[in-house]
């Protein structure tokens, strides 16, 4: 099962990394207020960098990754961009 680890709001990037004993994300979707939203991945992270889908305001950031094994885990992240 994978968990996320960290969420890093930075002003101009989001990065998730996680932590599994199977050795880390097989899979990984994002959607940001509902649109499929496109995530750079480098070893066991993810970065999102802020452009034109991330207006400023308050937005639904939804996450579900699945680890080789195949188990799956979600997360719900509300955040504001100013």
């Amino acid at each position: 099962m994978i968990h996320p680890q960290k969420i890093y709001n930075g002003e101009d990037a989001i990065e998730v990394s996680f932590a599994d004993n199977a050795g880390g994300p097989g899979n990984f979707t994002a959607t940001l207020d509902g649109r499929w939203l496109l995530f750079e991945k480098r070893q066991d992270r993810f970065t999102y960098y802020m452009d034109e889908h991330c207006s400023k305001g308050t937005h639904l950031l939804k996450i579900y990754a699945t680890d080789i094994a195949g188990n799956g885990s979600s997360l719900d992240w509300r955040f504001e961009r100013q």
